[in-house]
């Protein structure tokens, strides 16, 4: 959704991008990592005891998340499962289809990034959070360097605060006809999803 949407809105929604780093960054990260902080309780303590039965509000969000998990972790593996089935061509058997190798081989990262969590401690996590933070920044910055963006259109379109860019004719028709949805959807992408906010808060 947010590479789509970015490919018909080209510089012109990095105003969205923007918005949605500035209150996802200010209104949960920094604000519920202050609670706890300033209160001393973690924030999922907190939200067991709203108001009605106990923690429903946390049984929720991971009712949520575990719905939404595929449409999280599939755009992640899935680019994994294509490059190792491009550099392993030579050498699996051809019998098998292109896209059975490729949905196996996302599988097995979707798995065996699950099996990693099991024992994963804060400790831990906070230490391969910064790894996994390192890579992503610096893959993000030779991206860049890489496609050698027009700076001037892109302060444009980051300045541009609801400005909707215009269609072109090869833009997906669901966006044409609901551009407003095909915003809020990637607005929410970015970023994150609400149980990364309380775990990372705490």
């Amino acid at each position: 959704m947010v590479v789509r949407a970015g490919a018909w809105g080209r510089y012109g929604l990095l105003w969205r991008v923007l918005l949605s780093c500035v209150v996802k960054g200010v209104f949960a990260t920094y604000l519920l990592g202050r609670y706890t902080a300033v209160s001393g309780e973690h924030i999922g303590h907190r939200l067991v005891r709203l108001p009605g039965p106990r923690g429903w509000l946390l049984v929720v969000i991971v009712a949520l998340e575990m719905i939404g998990a595929p449409l999280v972790w599939v755009p992640i593996a899935k680019p994994c499962g294509d490059l190792f089935h491009y550099l392993l061509q030579g050498v699996l058997p051809a019998a098998i289809p292109t896209p059975v190798y490729e949905n196996l081989i996302t599988c097995a990262f979707i798995a065996l990034a699950l099996a990693f969590c099991l024992r994963l401690l804060y400790e831990k996590l906070e230490k391969q959070q910064i790894v996994i933070c390192s890579i992503l920044v610096a893959g993000t910055v030779v991206g860049t360097l890489m496609v050698q963006p027009d700076l001037g259109a892109a302060l444009r379109g980051t300045l541009g605060f609801g400005q909707l860019p215009e269609f072109p004719d090869w833009a997906p028709r669901d966006a044409v006809e609901n551009p407003l949805l095909t915003m809020a959807t990637a607005f929410a992408y970015v970023g994150g999803t609400v149980m990364s906010y309380v775990a990372y808060s705490d």
